[in-house]
């Protein structure tokens, strides 16, 4: 038959099994089965090619012989979850026959078929992208040590210049200028550097909202102290738990940093309320105001840089990481006003 020839339906129904089980054994991912008790009960092709291990041996065997992070003593904890979520996506490393381990991001779903409770999973080799997200890294790290070593013998000099030489009061501005412009960059590689170790965090757990409030302005409270700034806070008594890891209190503190840096702030107001499915932060100033095309409802790109735009643009990327969203709205004391809305554990 040619490439253009129409088949009957019974071909495909009768053949439809096949086709599948063809395209299964071909893909570039590994698949398997496993009963409840986490047993192989069938596997492909690939999988098997990967692991080193015929199709027979690795039906013999459980999942915690190839995935070690997967034990036997927590299978049953492991299967109650995949059964209540139904899909759950996480990296871990399989060991193959010849004892060597490569990494791999597994998908598993919960499967009840003819009667029966499968997990049925795809596991996709990432070594090459663990590869390349090290040289990645390596050469982010060599560059923030770059420039951050160039800042500082900037300042350096600067200071020099402050200390030795006798210039007028226009130039000693030009200076301070040039000196706090100095510091921002810094700020800018500091952030930048959090925000690479806050992408590397998987778990997201619950978390006290008001305490990490609390939290976030007693670690810039000397910024907060040396600029005069007043700070007021009003929450209600009691608020739910939000879905968030360590890097919330990062969010709020350099949300209120950048602003005082920034925007020249002198009074900022904190508030929180309850919302149906989120806790909404509000954090508004009397700084100067943010481009009108910034209030988009995704608030801040990369293109804003003259206004900290890539310091907002690393916020949004934490506060993504943390299930929430940032708008930036005009504030009644002459600023902006942040609303920050956190998702309820």
């Amino acid at each position: 038959m040619g490439e253009g020839t129409e088949e009957s339906e019974d071909f495909w129904e009768v053949s439809l099994g096949e086709l599948a089980k063809f395209s299964v054994d071909r893909a570039d991912s590994g698949f398997y089965w496993l009963n409840p008790e986490g047993k192989f009960i069938q596997t492909n092709k690939t999988y098997q090619e990967n692991l080193g291990y015929s199709k027979d041996e690795l039906k013999e065997m459980h999942i915690w012989n190839i995935d070690q992070n997967h034990s036997k003593k927590d299978r049953k904890k492991f299967w109650k979850k995949l059964k209540r979520e139904k899909t759950w996506t996480f990296e871990t490393e399989h060991q193959a026959k010849d004892g060597e381990t490569y990494p791999v991001k597994v998908t598993s779903h919960y499967v009840e078929f003819m009667k029966r409770k499968i997990e049925f999973a795809l596991a996709k080799d990432i070594k090459e992208q663990k590869e390349a997200d090290r040289r990645k890294d390596f050469l982010n790290t060599l560059l923030r040590q770059d420039l951050g070593s160039k800042y500082r013998t900037i300042q350096g000099y600067h200071q020099l210049l402050e200390k030795e030489m006798d210039l007028s009061e226009e130039h000693r501005e030009y200076l301070r200028k040039a000196i706090r412009a100095g510091r921002e960059v810094d700020e800018v590689l500091s952030l930048a550097k959090k925000l690479d170790e806050i992408e590397k965090i998987e778990w997201i757990t619950e978390k006290d909202v008001i305490k990490v409030l609390e939290h976030a302005i007693e670690e810039i409270s000397d910024l907060i102290e040396n600029e005069g700034i007043e700070i007021e806070q009003s929450y209600p008594e009691t608020l739910s738990n939000v879905e968030g890891n360590y890097s919330l209190i990062t969010l709020f503190s350099e949300t209120i940093a950048t602003r005082i840096q920034v925007s020249g702030t002198k009074e900022i107001k904190i508030s929180a309320k309850e919302k149906e499915e989120t806790v909404l932060v509000t954090i508004k100033d009397d700084g100067k105001q943010l481009p009108k095309d910034m209030f988009t409802g995704k608030a801040y790109t990369g293109e804003t840089a003259g206004v900290g735009g890539v310091r907002y643009y690393m916020l949004q990327e934490i506060a993504k990481h943390n299930n929430a969203k940032i708008k930036a709205k005009d504030s009644k004391l002459g600023g902006t006003r942040f609303e920050l809305y956190l998702q309820k554990a």
